[in-house]
């Protein structure tokens, strides 16, 4: 894989974004089940069921935001690597950005 970094940034954010909404989705669609099947986990297992979510997210997350920058470090290209990860935050921005955008203008 050799990619310039905007492009390994814009791959790296978009997976992200698709990571992020199909997490959302899936976790709306089971609270939604629980609530139609009467299921009401108590305080413990819901902060515990919502740490562990949270963890494995932010490991998933960490693997496709740093795992080619990593790469690159390795390989001590290490100005490749940072300039990857700043082009990472800006196109996140920039999705960020056109999401709350459409989210304002489709509500």
């Amino acid at each position: 894989m050799n990619h310039s970094s905007k492009k390994a940034g814009f791959l790296q954010a978009a997976g992200l974004v698709a990571y992020v909404s199909l997490f959302a989705f899936a976790g709306s669609t089971v609270l939604d089940w629980f609530m139609l099947q009467g299921i009401e986990p108590g305080p413990i297992m819901g902060r515990s069921i919502f740490l562990l979510a949270f963890v494995i997210s932010v490991a998933v997350c960490g693997s496709i935001f740093f795992g080619y920058p990593f790469v690159l470090f390795s390989r001590n290209k290490i100005a490749e690597a940072v300039q990857t990860v700043l082009w990472a935050l800006c196109w996140l921005a920039i999705f960020f950005v056109v999401l709350l955008v459409l989210t304002i203008l489709l509500s």
